[in-house]
């Protein structure tokens, strides 16, 4: 039995990365990535980024640093010369 015959849909393999953001009904935000592998199939992952995205509008973007919500050198020197 091949692979076309059990997964038609899926015969044709992506070769490249997929990423999408889903907008839930409660104001959520899910981003989901489909990464395929070399031999067939893929890895999908789903992430829930709302608090990310809520930081992110916090704060001007790349001025802070995502591990550590610390300012960045970028903000310091800003802050230096204004």
């Amino acid at each position: 039995m091949s692979t076309s015959s059990l997964l038609p849909c899926c015969a044709t393999s992506r070769k490249t990365r997929d990423q999408s953001v889903l907008e839930t009904g409660d104001g959520r935000s899910i981003q989901i990535v489909n990464q395929p592998l070399a031999h067939g199939g893929w890895v999908a992952t789903q992430e829930d980024i709302t608090e990310r995205r809520a930081r992110e509008a916090d704060h001007p973007s790349g001025a802070y640093d995502a591990l550590t919500d610390l300012p960045n050198r970028a903000l310091f020197r800003g802050q230096l010369e204004a």
